[in-house]
């Protein structure tokens, strides 16, 4: 079985070819390089996924948070998530993480070739990743998986680290979870995951290891998620997202149009609150003039909107993205809070 450490490269918004990821050989750490406490720490959630058994240790809380789905290179899905754990419950913060994903409906991958340690064989998984690392004291942990459409299972556990000669048992808690990934690459029109985002920040580019533990972090731009979509009067909706399978123009220049509406959730029904003037992507626009859809440039697209004439309450923004040239059109929906 081969342990996957996997460096995302994510594209800038609006005026490169994709979001590629990049699983780079010499990465790729076999459990014979790890130390022998890491061995044992591997093997216990190693041999828990290769089980998939219904009684799944949960000796601490864990729990998915969120996930989005964006284009990423070579036919792939990016899938950045977030998962909480609770450093109270934990004596240490180092633990290791383990994540594989297996596509429903097929047989188990063959080994490659003779390759074996020991009696283990070497098998490849559409995602197999372990990683040794520290809780924050949040205990927000957001890592990146990339998969090919389709409908999957995924085993997530996580385990304290255990140390040399140790003999007190460290605690495992593990889950499962089915994903839904779409498949980006069909020519029609799509559009990514929502990202309702908590800050938005530049940075410097990340180094591999450093973008692996940052997978919202897309080049230059940071994206800090928000996990509940809950917000202040003073705050700002902030949404960003990418549009995908548009109809170029002579120029290969897109001609798309965003709506964004807001509704307010009232106990006598939903009521329509507002909206924003609609948004233009189009040779004309504000698109840089490189802009080059036969280049694989993506379609952006971003909302900024002070929440203080909102009144406090749940509201749901109706984002409709329309691709004038093919005269299609899709909407995705967000529900927020706004507190008094």
């Amino acid at each position: 079985m081969f342990i996957r450490r996997v460096a995302v490269l994510c594209a800038a918004i609006g005026v490169v070819a994709s979001l590629p990821l990049d699983a780079q050989d010499e990465g790729k750490k076999e459990t014979s390089s790890l130390t022998k406490a890491e061995q044992q720490d591997a093997r216990v959630l190693i041999d828990l996924a290769d089980s998939m058994g219904e009684a799944l240790p949960s000796e601490f809380p864990l729990t998915w948070r969120q996930n989005h789905f964006v284009k990423a290179q070579n036919g792939q899905t990016f899938i950045p998530f977030t998962l909480q754990l609770d450093p109270t419950s934990l004596p240490s913060s180092a633990v290791v993480l383990y994540v594989r994903a297996v596509k429903k409906g097929v047989a188990a991958p063959p080994p490659e070739g003779d390759d074996k340690k020991g009696d283990e064989m070497m098998v490849e998984y559409p995602w197999d990743d372990l990683e040794f690392l520290d809780v924050p004291a949040d205990g927000l942990v957001a890592r990146g998986l990339a998969l090919t459409g389709g409908e999957y299972e995924l085993f997530v556990g996580v385990k304290e680290l255990s140390t040399e000669n140790q003999e007190e048992i460290k605690k495992t808690s593990v889950f499962r979870r089915d994903l839904s990934v779409p498949d980006f690459t069909k020519p029609e029109l799509a559009i990514s995951s929502i990202i309702v985002a908590a800050a938005i920040e530049g940075v410097e580019a990340l180094d591999p290891e450093a973008q692996r533990a940052n997978p919202y972090t897309f080049l230059t731009m940071k994206v800090t998620p928000s996990l509940d979509n809950n917000y202040q009067k003073t705050s700002t909706l902030t949404l960003l997202f990418w549009v995908y399978g548009v109809t170029p123009d002579a120029l290969q220049k897109p001609d798309v149009q965003i709506d964004y509406s807001f509704h307010q959730k009232l106990p006598e029904g939903e009521k329509y609150f507002n909206k924003t003037a609609p948004q233009v992507l189009n040779a004309t626009s504000a698109l840089p003039a490189e802009f080059d859809l036969s280049a694989g440039h993506l379609v952006p697209g971003m909302l900024n909107i002070p929440l203080a004439s909102f009144p406090p309450g749940d509201y749901r923004c109706e984002v409709r993205v329309t691709d004038k040239l093919s005269g299609k059109s899709l909407t995705q929906n967000v529900a927020f809070n706004v507190a008094g």
